[in-house]
């Protein structure tokens, strides 16, 4: 299929994770996936960049510094200076 572009609307599975392999967040834990619109300034620019190069199907491994993460302010329940890894599957987009 085609890859999403800014102002398409997908939808992803996702599972976040700490280096160390302990689980933060995950789609599956909300019983959905996240449907929101690529480029809306919502998510991180590594998900934004990785999104919009993927297919529907496709996976992605996204292993992140802090300082492309959630850097010196962290965010709950991520500590200040956390590198993190997110696991992304582009499940559909423009729809």
């Amino acid at each position: 299929g085609a890859k999403p572009k800014i102002g398409d609307q997908v939808e992803i599975k996702y599972t976040g994770s700490f280096l160390g392999g302990e689980m933060f967040d995950a789609s599956g834990n909300k019983g959905q996936n996240l449907i929101y619109r690529l480029g809306d300034g919502t998510h991180l620019i590594a998900w934004e960049e990785a999104i919009s190069s993927m297919q529907p199907g496709g996976v992605a491994r996204l292993i992140l510094s802090s300082s492309n993460a959630y850097g010196t302010a962290g965010l709950d329940p991520i500590p200040p200076n956390t590198p993190i890894i997110y696991d992304i599957e582009l499940v559909r987009c423009g729809f």
